[in-house]
């Protein structure tokens, strides 16, 4: 076997770095849920998840895949990050403002949808400003590898979510007044973040020019990097919009209590990947192909591996996980949770190999494959929901993780191909 194509020691220095504040993030979080659930009743917590669903897609949106590029960029060293994290950042800009705009026009039109739902969209929306900050903040952190900084901020940043959800839920605020509080948080998380970057590089600076012909420059490398987020992220939040959309609020927020929990059983994985995005772009700056097809079949392996222990424990403990976290009003929790749990082994044998397709440049083989998936998604959900509810939908999110490992599999030979240029834009 070859040996590992990366400094081992710095990978597990990462990933504990990575996993540390993933974990202490998702306290936070079950913190954040738990305040909600019992704060806001299953109805409210509901409205709550679909205000929360609609937000992180339009963050995902806005973002347009440039924390990515940057993360690759940067660690390859293939970009001035001055100019590029400033660039970044105005194009999110522009993109966060055409958002907020459709969002306030919008909301007012969507069925079902609660006076104080919309307002409450209205004003978390904004939270797409501060937000782009952080993402560049973020993105120039972890390029360079400082994930102990990367890890801190991501821990203050849940810390603030989670304080300002108990301040609000104390006063006994309404969901409008909630979703200001959860805005405010979201703005000193930027400054956390701009406080962090200055830390790891006195001088930092985002002040690069973004004009126009650059942030058209950008679009042009960055859309499939945007698409792929975009689809990734529906697919994890499709099951809460198609049950609030054809089940009612309750349904949702089952979904997102189970949701909740499995995305905390993925704190490890996303911290292993977290740590090996900047590796396998160093790799495919070299040309390494043996080795980056080592570094996939090792990583699947760790990762199924995890995969497997988190699931069978999620659905041995899921009642008492589900009465202690949210209580018997979520009884329906309990299966969906073990359910959804399974989802876990899909996606992990998946997710190495599409963070190596994109790290090398393959990121449009991921799209299509990612597209597809989401299709699965949708439609599974839309024919089980009806008959079976909020467990039809955690059936449906395993058929599109299963559809896109599938897909993933038989495009690894990809990895030894030729990839794209450093002058070329991507």
């Amino acid at each position: 076997m070859l040996p590992l194509p990366f400094g081992a020691g710095t990978l597990v220095r990462n990933t504990i770095w990575l996993a540390s504040g993933r974990v202490m993030s998702q306290l936070m979080a079950v913190v954040l849920t738990v305040v909600l659930a019992r704060g806001l009743g299953t109805a409210g917590f509901g409205q709550y998840a679909f205000v929360g669903a609609v937000v992180l897609i339009g963050n995902v949106l806005t973002t347009f895949g440039t924390e990515g590029l940057l993360i690759r960029e940067i660690a390859a060293r293939r970009d001035e990050s001055a100019n590029l994290l400033g660039t970044v950042l105005g194009l999110q800009l522009v993109l966060s403002a055409v958002f907020v705009l459709l969002v306030f026009a919008g909301a007012g039109w969507l069925p079902n949808r609660t006076e104080g739902t919309v307002s409450a969209l209205r004003i978390y929306s904004l939270s797409l400003f501060p937000l782009a900050f952080s993402s560049v903040f973020s993105g120039a952190l972890r390029g360079r590898e400082r994930m102990d900084l990367a890890a801190s901020l991501g821990v203050g940043t849940a810390a603030l979510q989670a304080v300002a959800a108990l301040a609000a839920v104390w006063a006994g605020a309404d969901l409008p007044a909630l979703m200001l509080c959860l805005l405010g948080a979201q703005t000193a998380a930027a400054v956390l973040g701009w406080v962090a970057c200055r830390s790891a590089q006195p001088g930092f600076t985002v002040a690069a020019s973004a004009a126009p012909a650059a942030l058209v420059a950008l679009y042009n490398r960055v859309w499939p990097f945007a698409a792929l987020a975009a689809l990734a992220i529906l697919g994890q939040r499709i099951g809460v919009l198609l049950l609030a959309f054809m089940a009612g609020d309750a349904p949702a927020g089952w979904f997102a209590a189970a949701s909740r929990v499995v995305e905390g059983l993925k704190l490890t994985h996303y911290a292993f990947l977290g740590a090996l995005l900047p590796v396998a772009s160093r790799l495919g700056a070299q040309d390494t192909n043996a080795r980056l097809a080592t570094l996939v079949k090792q990583s699947r392996l760790v990762l199924l591996g995890i995969g497997v222990g988190a699931a069978m424990a999620a659905s041995a403990l899921a009642g008492p996980i589900v009465d202690l976290l949210y209580g018997a009003e979520y009884h329906p929790t309990v299966m969906a949770l073990r359910i959804l749990a399974w989802a876990l082994l899909p996606y992990a044998a998946a997710a190495p190999i599409a963070l190596v397709l994109v790290s090398t440049g393959h990121e449009r083989v991921v799209l299509r494959a990612s597209t597809l998936a989401v299709v699965v998604t949708a439609a599974l959900g839309a024919w089980l929901i009806p008959m079976v509810g909020v467990n039809g939908a955690c059936v449906a999110v395993i058929g599109g993780e299963a559809t896109l490992s599938a897909l993933l599999f038989f495009e690894t030979g990809r990895i030894g191909t030729a990839r794209f240029s450093p002058d070329v834009p991507v």
